[in-house]
């Protein structure tokens, strides 16, 4: 089981991303190529820092409450008269907000919520249920689901599980549908989703650093994936529907053997209003093979009928049920899936079209862990999945490729500042990928990747980004996400060896480097707390600085907030910390916030602009390198 289950409860409300931009190119990592107008926000043909450059990192959860209820048995239920539907969904109140993380400047394919606690409370302020949402990047990332530019056109998902579950005494008397949840829970944990859209990414805009977000909790399964359903995936129309575009879904058969569950949360195209396009009524039915693509016509005589899916258009399709459909069909229909692919169509007549289709021969491979953040020796371990008509697949033979070097990720392509963009990929001695896997009993196979110290690769950006491909061998390979290069890769951020050229570590050559490209890159830090680039500053804050560089990473004043710090250099600046004499609690009230230490003129960028400028730059930017790539590779 998994959040796409019959037992769930659905939330909506907005979420708050509230992510710095000075990070966003990979050349104002640069500490001797930085200037202070790399510190201001974007403005007119100004790149500047981009559109949030004061941005905290944090990840709020705002005005969310629970709008539906759903029963084993199929049912919903929306009256609160009848169960506790507004119920309020919230974050921490111990604690400061989580934070959203993209791994690199040279991946942000792959932001990770870190340090999230996820509260059900009742409207007496009783809290219900408490858990943390163990950390875990977004996937399925598509621009253009809505005709709105950059990011606020874009959506995602983030599906994790909660842990550490903490639930109210006498919830059977208080919450009797929630008492089922509990009583479903298996190892502790709750299954996950959190769907975001209709970001505000421009200052200009109302909500600035808000969007809207559809959350569902369900059960789950111990013996299947935390980080995606392990299902019937499903891959959407390459043409634009209305004002939007389609995205990949995921289905299961419900646990009676009598439906189907769409999660079409993340996967219908959406208007200018963010509510759903209407399509007319939807069919769903078993293909009789693979020969239908995606957005091709299909005639009757290639299906079998299912079901239909309507009243999807409409906001409550997104603001109520999270956009889960629950197909019902007689058993001999639904015996007609088990083996073959699952499409949704629309259109009648020869107008029928394919807006879903199921990947080839019901296939599906993905990773749990694929963003990982090794230190050199380390083994990245995790479990790559593999599945057949929803189903684990044993014996599986999967196969794995490290990328060839690829150039121009992380700076937009645009000509300033005047610092080369380093190529990623390389060396590829530094890592030992096997070549193929095999899935065991479970339908997984346990993938081990030995690393080495990749020294210096990149120059002024500690370690090297290294994409791994994983798929089906040969023609038994499936579709996958792609915006020029698939985004369901393995990520790893391989840092660089490091040892302290001075024992204690010294602040002019060890710590100074490190730290002041932090100064650089998080301008809130300086304005309003410390500059981290000054010597006397750090020291007057060393109590504060070695708790924050002492919590764990998931927790959320973990530092730094990038997660992008080696071991090896945390446990450096701590050293260095215990070594300096802590100053007396009068001095540090008295130091104030640093000036800005290098004064410059805006840099003007042709074509800058705050709406596009981002995840869809960045995206544009792969898809521009793998081109390049291929151009250099090939005879």
């Amino acid at each position: 089981m998994s959040h796409l289950s019959r037992l769930r409860v659905v939330f909506h409300g907005r979420f708050q991303a509230d992510v710095s931009t000075v990070n966003n190119d990979v050349r104002h990592f640069d500490n001797a190529a930085f200037i202070d107008a790399y510190q201001e926000p974007q403005a007119g043909g100004s790149l500047n820092g981009w559109w949030n450059p004061d941005g905290t990192g944090a990840f709020r959860l705002s005005d969310c409450v629970v709008t539906e209820l759903g029963l084993e048995d199929g049912s919903v239920v929306r009256d609160p008269g009848v169960i506790p539907v507004g119920l309020a969904i919230t974050d921490a109140n111990d604690r400061v907000s989580g934070k959203l993380v993209d791994l690199d400047p040279q991946w942000q394919m792959a932001s990770a919520i870190w340090g999230l606690t996820v509260r059900l409370v009742a409207e007496d302020g009783t809290e219900l249920l408490s858990g943390r949402f163990e950390a875990a990047p977004f996937r399925d990332l598509a621009f253009g689901r809505a005709p709105a530019p950059g990011s606020g056109g874009a959506s995602a998902c983030f599906t994790s599980v909660l842990s550490e579950l903490v639930w109210a005494p006498e919830l059977r008397n208080r919450a009797p549908i929630l008492d089922r949840l509990r009583q479903s829970t298996a190892d502790g944990v709750l299954a996950i989703r959190l769907m975001t859209y209709a970001y505000a990414g421009s200052s200009s805009r109302p909500g600035f650093t808000f969007g809207r977000i559809s959350g569902i909790i369900g059960p789950q399964d111990r013996l299947r994936p935390r980080s995606f359903v392990l299902g019937r995936r499903l891959v959407p129309s390459p043409q634009t529907i209305g004002s939007g575009t389609a995205n990949f879904c995921d289905a299961v058969i419900a646990a009676g053997g009598d439906g189907i569950l769409f999660d079409l949360g993340n996967a219908v195209p959406l208007d200018a209003s963010f509510v759903p396009v209407d399509m007319g009524p939807l069919q769903v039915v078993a293909l009789a093979d693979d020969s239908v693509a995606p957005g091709g016509p299909v005639s009757a005589q290639q299906y079998t009928a299912i079901g239909t899916i309507e009243g999807y258009a409409n906001e409550g399709f997104l603001t109520r049920s999270g956009g889960i459909v629950d197909v019902r069909a007689a058993i001999p229909a639904m015996a007609t899936v088990r083996s073959r692919p699952i499409a949704i169509l629309m259109g009648e007549g020869s107008a029928t079209t394919v807006v879903w289709r199921e990947t080839k021969e019901g296939r599906l491979v993905r990773a749990e862990q694929f963003v990982q953040r090794p230190y050199p020796g380390d083994v990245v371990r995790d479990r790559l999945w593999a599945a057949q008509w929803g189903e684990p697949l044993p014996g599986a033979q999967l196969a794995l490729q490290l990328l060839p070097p690829v150039a121009g990720l992380g700076g937009s392509g645009r000509p300033t500042p005047d610092v080369p963009i380093p190529r990623i990929n390389q060396p590829a001695s530094s890592l030992t990928v096997p070549q193929t896997v095999v899935t065991n009993g479970n339908g997984y196979a346990e993938l081990a990747i030995q690393t080495r110290d990749p020294e210096s690769p990149r120059g002024y950006v500690d370690g090297q980004i290294y994409l791994i491909s994983y798929n089906f061998p040969g023609e038994q390979a499936i579709e996958q996400p792609s915006v020029g290069l698939p985004l369901d890769c393995y990520a790893l951020l391989l840092f660089s060896a490091f040892q302290p050229k001075h024992d204690p570590p010294s602040w002019a050559d060890d710590i100074a480097p490190i730290l002041q490209q932090y100064a650089n890159l998080y301008p809130i830090m300086s304005r309003s707390l410390f500059d981290l680039g000054d010597e006397s500053a750090v020291a007057l804050h060393q109590k504060l600085l070695t708790f924050a560089f002492g919590l764990p990473m998931d927790h959320p004043n973990h530092m730094p907030v990038t997660r992008d710090l080696s071991p090896r250099k945390r446990d450096a600046i701590l050293t260095y910390l215990a070594s300096v004499k802590p100053q007396p609690a009068a001095i540090v009230a008295e130091l104030r916030p640093a000036a800005a230490h290098r004064k410059s003129a805006s840099l003007l960028n042709a074509g800058a602009s705050a709406e596009t400028d981002g995840k869809q730059a960045f995206a544009a930017s792969i898809a521009a390198a793998l081109e390049a790539t291929a151009r250099e590779t090939t005879p």
